[in-house]
């Protein structure tokens, strides 16, 4: 007996000491929500290395999961119940040049982004909000970017997930496989064809721009298509600089499939306007992306929404030139 209360007393310790690393403020929310430094002039290239349970945060979120509809987990859009406007403050502006944030779930800190304008000259480093992104999204919708170059995404965080879930504000939205890719014509210019599956895992019905609907040279002008890279090359089609809807970046219902919650759809492309392809070893990396200025009152629709944002995936492929 006295040996399992020992044992007990030294569980409930261990417990102890593992949750207090990653405990914020015992008053502040626990649940979903991106917090600001306490320190507002730090930058996110002096801690960036650091322990981010070392770091002393404000007592309240910036965002908070209470500001949101829901989040959707394949394009890591948030969907807010108030207009963007209201989180950027003159404060936030005034700082948003590498401003560091960090993202926190049931109160574990999951990991740090950062805000991040085009005036910098530098790639992020770790997840970012982009002055752009503010933009053109629409003004309900808060997207995180990953950082340029990392393998591992770490916004898919399973604390972030699960308590989503348990506060069903998850949405899983959509996820892309790259069948195949093949160089059909590889002369002074090449011609790519390249095969996609793109499956609904949302509650939702999700409508999504369909080659098939507007053509691929239109399709790939909304950055969709297969890129190549190699340890020195990086080739992709130049389509996107001849043909662009007009008037610029606007979107036609008739260019959108519904795939029906759970469904899959697969496309065939035939994509052309790439230079010539030298014979190599190459990632082929996919991107498919949905127009992202489509405002909530054309987006919601009785049998289901248009899904924003963009995912990737990738295929490795020998290429004969």
């Amino acid at each position: 007996m006295k040996t399992y209360f020992f044992l007990l007393c030294l569980l409930l310790l261990f417990t102890g000491c593992q949750s207090n690393d990653n405990l914020i403020n015992p008053t502040a929310d626990s649940t979903f929500g991106i917090y600001l430094l306490k320190d507002r002039t730090i930058s996110i290239g002096q801690i960036q290395n650091i322990n981010i349970n070392e770091l002393e945060l404000e007592s309240e979120p910036w965002l908070a999961s209470t500001d949101i509809d829901f989040y959707d987990y394949s394009s890591h859009c948030i969907y807010l119940k108030k207009e963007k406007s209201e989180l950027f403050t003159k404060e936030i502006n005034i700082n948003m040049n590498d401003q560091p944030f960090i993202v926190l779930a049931n109160n574990i800190r999951c990991y740090m982004g950062s805000f991040h304008s085009g005036a910098l000259s530098i790639a992020p480093t770790k997840p970012y909000i982009d002055e752009l992104d503010i933009q053109f999204y629409p003004t309900d919708v808060l997207h995180i970017s990953k950082a340029w170059g990392d393998e591992i995404d770490i916004r898919k965080n399973v604390n972030i997930e699960h308590d989503l879930m348990t506060k069903n504000k998850l949405h899983n939205g959509l996820s892309l496989q790259i069948r195949d890719v093949n160089v059909v014509s590889n002369k002074d210019t090449a011609i790519v064809q390249y095969t996609y599956i793109l499956t609904n895992n949302d509650k939702d019905n999700l409508y999504v721009l369909d080659p098939d609907k507007m053509g691929s040279n239109l399709f790939h002008y909304f950055t969709n298509g297969v890129s190549f890279w190699s340890s020195d090359k990086y080739i992709f089609s130049e389509y996107k600089k001849i043909e662009q809807p007009q008037p610029f970046d606007s979107w036609r219902p008739e260019w959108f499939t519904k795939i029906k919650s759970g469904s899959t759809i697969e496309r065939t492309v035939l994509l052309k306007g790439y230079p010539h392809i030298p014979s190599g070893k190459y990632k082929c990396t996919f991107n498919f992306s949905n127009p992202t200025k489509i405002e909530k009152r054309y987006r919601e629709m009785s049998d289901g929404r248009y899904w924003l944002g963009d995912i990737q995936t990738e295929i490795i492929k020998n290429i004969s030139g």
